[in-house]
């Protein structure tokens, strides 16, 4: 749902914002809380939240 927003963002016009957002999830995806589809324990809220101070 987040990388949706960042598709908007580029829609938008706003490429470089949209570029943060993936880097952010990204970011967490490699070295962040994961929820249980990916192996992880974490909720949804704990990985948002690790999204968002990526940014």
């Amino acid at each position: 749902m987040v990388l949706s927003a960042a598709m908007l963002l580029d829609h938008l016009g706003y490429d470089d914002e949209g570029d943060r957002v993936r880097a952010a999830v990204e970011s967490v995806l490699e070295s962040g809380p994961k929820t249980p589809d990916l192996g992880g324990d974490a909720g949804t809220e704990v990985v948002t939240d690790a999204v968002v101070d990526e940014l």
